[in-house]
C-alpha cells in the first residue's frame, strides 16, 4: 500500500493524470494520432471515444466560440455538406452514399479546435504519433524477417502502402524537428537510428508515392537539421539519403517500372499502375468539361467515366487516384474553390504557426497529404482523410485561449 501512494503522489504520475475534461480530451487526441499509423480498427475506436467524450462531457457546446468564430469554420462545414447535397445529381447514389459517410473526417476538426494547451505540450501529439508509428515498423520488419504473417504486403505492417509511406516520410519530418531540439549526443544517436530505420521501411516498400515525398522533404529535413554555415553537411546528407534510398532494389525496380508503364500506355496497353492513372486523370478531365459548374455528384466518377474511357477495361476504381480531380468531377468548379479556398486558410495558420509544434503538425501533415495527393485520392483516404481533418482545426498560438507556457518535453 505504501508504494501503491508513493507511486500515486509521484510528479511524473500526476502530471499524466488528467484532471479536468480538456486534459481528458486532449489525450484521446494523443491516442487518435498514436492509433493513425497503426490500423484502422484501433484508429476507429480512438476516433469514436474522442467525438463521444466530446459532445457528452459538453465541451462541444460550452466551447463553441473556439470553432463557430474561426475563418475556416465555414469552409470546412461546406466540405462536409458537399458530399450530401452531391447525391442530389449523383449518377451513382450507392457509391455517392459511401463517400458522403466519409465526410465525417472534417467534423474531427471540431473537436481538434477544443483542445487546450494548458497543461500538455503538443509534442504529445508528435510523440504519441510516433510511438504508433513505431509500432507498425516493427510489424514491418517482423514481416520482412517471415516471422510474423503478411498483411498488406512486405514492409509495409497493418496499412495500405501508399499511405502507410507517406505517414513514414511525416515521421522523418518530426524526427527532424526532434534532432534540432535535443543537443544530447546520446539522444541525437537514437533519433538518427530511428530516421534510418524509417527509410529502411520505406526502401522496401513499394510506393512511389512515397518515395516522391521523400525525395522532396529530404532538403526540408536537412535545412531543419543543420545550420545554414553547414553547406557541405547538409549537401552531403541529401547525397547520401538519396544515395540510400536508389540502392534498395526494390526502389530500383519501381523505378525502371515508370519508363516500361509510360511506354505501354503509349502503344494503347494501359493495364499498368501508372497506365490506369494515365487513363483516369485523363477521363476526369474529360468529365470535368462537360460539367464544370457542379460534376457529376458523389460518387458519379466511375458511371461517367464509362462514357468517356477509351476502353471499358480501364474503368476499375470509383475515384480518379487525384484528391483535386476527384473534387472537380464530384462537385465542379464550386468544389474546388470551397476546397482550394479551406486549404489556403489551413496553410496560412500553418505558416504563421511554423516555428511552434502546432504549426510543424499542420505543414508536415498537408505536405506529406499534398504529395500522396498528385497520385492518390487521399482525402478520402481512413488515415490521411482523418489526419486532414483533424489538422484544420488544430489549435496554434493565439487560437487557444487557455494555452499557458508550453510544457517542455
Amino acid at each position: 500500500m505504501r508504494l501503491l501512494k508513493s507511486i500515486s503522489k509521484s510528479a511524473w504520475l500526476s502530471y499524466l493524470w488528467p484532471k479536468n475534461k480538456y486534459d481528458v480530451l486532449f489525450l484521446l487526441l494523443c491516442l487518435v494520432f498514436a492509433m493513425l499509423p497503426v490500423a484502422p480498427a484501433p484508429k476507429s475506436i480512438a476516433l469514436a471515444l474522442m467525438m463521444v467524450f466530446w459532445l457528452f462531457s459538453g465541451l462541444f457546446w460550452v466551447e463553441r466560440s473556439r470553432w463557430m468564430h474561426q475563418n475556416w469554420f465555414l469552409p470546412l462545414m461546406l466540405m462536409f455538406c458537399l458530399p450530401w447535397f452531391g447525391l442530389l445529381w449523383s449518377v451513382d447514389v450507392d457509391t455517392g452514399m459511401d463517400y458522403a459517410q466519409r465526410s465525417v473526417y472534417w467534423l474531427y476538426a471540431l473537436a481538434a479546435a477544443t483542445v487546450s494547451y494548458r497543461k500538455y505540450s503538443a509534442k504529445f501529439l508528435v510523440i504519441a504519433y510516433l510511438c504508433g508509428l513505431f509500432v507498425n515498423v516493427v510489424v514491418s520488419v517482423l514481416q520482412h524477417a517471415r516471422l510474423v504473417p503478411m498483411y498488406k504486403g512486405v514492409g509495409y505492417g497493418l496499412l495500405n502502402h501508399i499511405t502507410y509511406s507517406l505517414l513514414l516520410v511525416a515521421g522523418l519530418l518530426f524526427l527532424a524537428y526532434f534532432y534540432k531540439e535535443h543537443r544530447c549526443l546520446a539522444a541525437r544517436l537514437l533519433i538518427c537510428f530511428g530516421m534510418l530505420l524509417f527509410v529502411w521501411n520505406l526502401s522496401v516498400g513499394i510506393s512511389r508515392a512515397g518515395y516522391l515525398a521523400f525525395l522532396l522533404a529530404v532538403p526540408w529535413m536537412t535545412v531543419v537539421m543543420f545550420t545554414r554555415k553547414q553547406v557541405m553537411v547538409i549537401f552531403l546528407c541529401f547525397v547520401v539519403a538519396v544515395g540510400a534510398l536508389a540502392l534498395s532494389p526494390v526502389v530500383q525496380s519501381r523505378f525502371a517500372a515508370v519508363h516500361s508503364d509510360i511506354s505501354q500506355y503509349k502503344q494503347g496497353q494501359g493495364m499498368t499502375s501508372i497506365g490506369l492513372r494515365l487513363h483516369m486523370w485523363q477521363g476526369a478531365i474529360e468529365i470535368w468539361k462537360n460539367n464544370p459548374v457542379l460534376g457529376v455528384g458523389t460518387g458519379g466518377y466511375r458511371t461517367a467515366f464509362r462514357g468517356v474511357a477509351v476502353d471499358p477495361q480501364y474503368v476499375i476504381y470509383s475515384h480518379p487516384h487525384n484528391s483535386i480531380l476527384h473534387i472537380a468531377v464530384s462537385y465542379g468548379m464550386v468544389g474546388v474553390f470551397i476546397f482550394m479556398w479551406l486549404v489556403c486558410l489551413v496553410v496560412q495558420r500553418g505558416w504563421r504557426a511554423r516555428s511552434r509544434v502546432e504549426g510543424r503538425i499542420i505543414l508536415v501533415s498537408l505536405f506529406v497529404i499534398g504529395v500522396g495527393s498528385l497520385t492518390d485520392t487521399q482525402i478520402m483516404g481512413h488515415a490521411t482523410g482523418v489526419l486532414f481533418g483533424i489538422v484544420c482545426g488544430l489549435p496554434v498560438g493565439n487560437d487557444d485561449r487557455l494555452v499557458t507556457d508550453e510544457v517542455a518535453v
